[in-house]
Parts: structure tokens; sequence; C-alpha cells
């Protein structure tokens, strides 16, 4: 087709080759804007998670100062009871995160607020399983 545009063809009307081009040229700036667009969603889906994770914290901190109660130990949370699931502190943020990466959220040291689980935590545990 590039031939077609770009070579002199004396039996085709010069309407017809600045169509062509004009075709060719909204083809590429239709495929420009899905790339750009995709990328705009990727960085508002990162932008909602921090958000999420902010939120959690910040709630977090205001039931605690709400309580006047201290934060409880982290390590007897994890410390859990024999056959019993343990409940895991996460944002929802890091829990969707941490299904998709295939994490386990009871192996992932929460660094939030009253040691809850954010998605960087989900992130850096699965960092370092590779």
């Amino acid at each position: 087709m590039d031939e077609e545009i770009r070579g002199p063809e004396p039996d085709r009307p010069a309407t017809e080759r600045a169509e062509e081009l004009v075709d060719r040229m909204a083809w590429d700036v239709g495929y420009l804007a899905s790339f750009v667009g995709l990328r705009l969603l990727k960085g508002a889906s990162l932008a909602r998670e921090e958000a999420e994770d902010i939120w959690a914290e910040a709630q977090s901190l205001r039931r605690r100062e709400g309580q006047g109660a201290e934060p409880p130990d982290v390590a007897e949370t994890a410390a859990g009871g024999g056959d019993a699931p343990r409940s895991v502190e996460a944002t929802e943020a890091a829990r969707r995160k941490a299904e998709e990466m295939g994490v386990d959220l009871t192996e992932v040291r929460g660094t939030g607020a009253d040691g809850r689980i954010t998605v960087e935590d989900v992130k850096r545990t699965a960092k370092a399983e590779y």
C-alpha cells in the first residue's frame, strides 16, 4: 500500500491517493489514541490503589485516635492460633493485588497503620519470592 501511495500513478486520480493518505493517517492516529488511552487507564488504576491504601490507613488511624487505644502488637496478630484460619488485616486493593499476583497474604508483613498490609507490601513480597 505504501508503494501505491508514494509512487506516481498517472491512471489514479489525485483525490483517490489523497483519500488513501487520509485513511492511513486516521488509522495511525486511532492506534496512537488507543495506546495513550491504555496508558491513562493503567495510571488511573495505580492511583486508585494508592488512594485506597491511604484511605484505609487514615481510617485506621482515626479509629485508633477515637478509642485512645494503643496499636495491637503485630507479632501477636501474626502468631494466630493452630488450625483456625487467621484474619489478615489488608486493604481491599492489597487483597486484589495479592490474588492477581498469587501471593498468600498470611506470608506478607504489613507496614501500614496497625500492621495493615498495603499494595506495596504485596508487591515487595512477590518480588522477594521470585
